[in-house]
């Protein structure tokens, strides 16, 4: 398990943990080690962004880190 953010709902992030989800083929595990935070990234949360996940979901658009697993 990983702690992640996760916005249960468009008044509330938290900080909490998830399951590893299992990797299908050519996709790649990183290890974040740098994240921004942007403009849309408040908007998703505040479900006013054209693309709205449906909850609970972590936001974050941009992430640097290491490849730590490939398929």
């Amino acid at each position: 398990m990983r702690d992640r953010f996760a916005v249960p709902s468009a008044r509330a992030v938290r900080l909490e943990e998830a399951e590893r989800q299992s990797l299908e083929p050519q996709q790649v595990r990183i290890r974040v080690r740098a994240a921004g935070v942007n403009f849309a990234d408040s908007l998703m949360v505040g479900g006013t962004y054209q693309v709205k996940p449906p909850f609970p979901f972590t936001p974050g658009l941009e992430a640097a880190g290491e490849i730590i697993l490939e398929t």
